[in-house]
């Protein structure tokens, strides 16, 4: 069932923060689609700090299409949500 780890790279590419976002949507619409995915670690570069914050809103808005988001500042070995996706 589940087993798949998914990275999208969105990051470096220079897309605009549009077209970063749609190329994201339909990224994860193809992890959930194929039902194989449990998680995506998604790559969004450093710069100005625009499409990070992009990327945070945009997981924002798809409230119930996750079972948790966790920023990669926070992501640890003992971080509670990271380790229940395990």
């Amino acid at each position: 069932m589940y087993s798949e780890f998914k990275v999208i790279d969105i990051g470096h590419k220079g897309y605009s923060i549009d077209k970063a976002l749609v190329e994201l949507e339909v990224a994860v619409s193809d992890c959930i689609f194929s039902e194989k995915t449990r998680v995506i670690k998604i790559i969004h570069g450093h710069g100005t700090g625009a499409l990070k914050k992009g990327v945070r809103e945009w997981c924002g808005f798809q409230e119930g299409r996750f079972q948790a988001v966790v920023n990669g500042e926070d992501y640890s070995l003992f971080n509670p949500t990271a380790a229940s996706m395990r």
